[in-house]
């Protein structure tokens, strides 16, 4: 597969290693995915060149995660880590949709973008693609961070936050998931983050 997206800039805000809320998050998330870090099922994440989630993830013992980043981050994340892919997620879908059928124990959706993405990225295809797909495994972690959009774009307040969880509960329903909140979540400099275990029921898409 031949793709090309050197022209995508690097869209991931800096954060200093040193951010409190940052550290927790990645801390969190270590947590849960350390939970499901067994046979033989992978990890996704979205990460930036200074790789803050893959060094706390691998100091909790993880070791299998697949890093999509078609940005010029790439080369800095792939001299570290091997499993990193020069494409988008939905191109990164599309290449394990053969052979991955529930194997996914954990993702992260760290958008640094609002809802409704942008001229590159689009939120809520990709996770109508993770669930259509059926890649996520049962009791699986799906975590998400997106920007708040500003108030002219909104009709009222954490309006995103209720869309992409109505779109993430609707679409897990249909895979046949019961969706159970993990009790942690925080807003932060105009973004806000989620986790949500997936407990496998009964697939519809079957």
């Amino acid at each position: 597969m031949k793709v090309r997206h050197s022209y995508i800039p690097e869209t991931y805000k800096k954060v200093s290693k040193q951010d409190p809320i940052k550290v927790e998050i990645n801390k969190r998330i270590a947590q849960e995915f350390k939970k499901r870090n067994k046979d033989g099922k992978f990890f996704i994440i979205l990460e930036s060149a200074e790789r803050l989630t893959l060094k706390t993830l691998n100091k909790y013992g993880i070791k299998k995660i697949e890093v999509p980043n078609p940005t010029p981050a790439y080369e800095i994340i792939k001299k570290y880590h091997r499993q990193t892919y020069k494409m988008l997620l939905s191109e990164y879908f599309d290449l394990i949709n053969a052979g991955c059928d529930k194997q996914v124990a954990g993702i992260w959706l760290d958008y640094c973008c609002g809802v409704d993405g942008n001229k590159d990225v689009n939120p809520k295809e990709d996770i109508k693609t993770l669930f259509r797909n059926n890649l996520l495994a049962d009791d699986s972690v799906l975590a998400f961070t997106f920007c708040f959009r500003n108030a002219k774009g909104v009709d009222f307040k954490y309006q995103d936050l209720y869309e992409i969880e109505e779109l993430i509960q609707d679409e897990a329903c249909k895979a046949g998931f019961a969706l159970i909140r993990i009790p942690f979540g925080i807003h932060y400099s105009g973004m806000f983050f989620g986790m949500f275990r997936l407990v496998y029921m009964e697939n519809s898409y079957d």
